[in-house]
């Protein structure tokens, strides 16, 4: 069963690894996200919630990988009246342990999606990403 969502900040259960997660910015071409833009990140059964950019609260965005033997971290961004506008799915193991990953990743737009769009006609997500190993999350 999924956690319910809690908000940004750390989570209890870190000692098997952690991901620390912000949401810099989304950028969807041809569709206004507002005044308030939102993300929800998810990894496993934990889950944070955070406007976008994530940085305007002081604390990281703080998931376990809860033990999993592939975790992958979700983060869906919705527009400021609670609208999807896009996912960008990272496997945790793509991520070099403790070095942080300042990336522009592009977003899945849904099933109507093109598959050759030009860069600018892309929608993304910047974001820093950092995968904290079990090794040193017990520490």
């Amino acid at each position: 069963a999924r956690q319910a969502i809690i908000p940004c900040q750390r989570h209890r259960s870190m000692e098997a690894g952690y991901v620390l997660a912000h949401v810099l910015e989304a950028v969807v071409p041809d569709h206004d996200l507002g005044d308030g833009p939102t993300c929800e990140v998810t990894l496993g059964g934990g889950a944070a919630q955070c406007p976008i950019p994530s940085t305007l609260q002081s604390e990281n965005v703080a998931l376990p990988t809860a033990g999993e033997d592939d975790p992958i971290v979700h983060v869906r961004a919705y527009d400021s009246v609670r609208r999807s506008v896009g996912c960008v799915v990272v496997p945790v193991s793509t991520l070099v342990p403790l070095e942080v990953w300042n990336v522009w990743y592009a977003m899945d737009d849904g099933p109507e999606e093109a598959e050759d769009k030009p860069p600018e006609e892309t929608s993304k997500m910047h974001l820093l990403l950092q995968f904290v190993p079990r090794e040193v999350a017990s520490e």
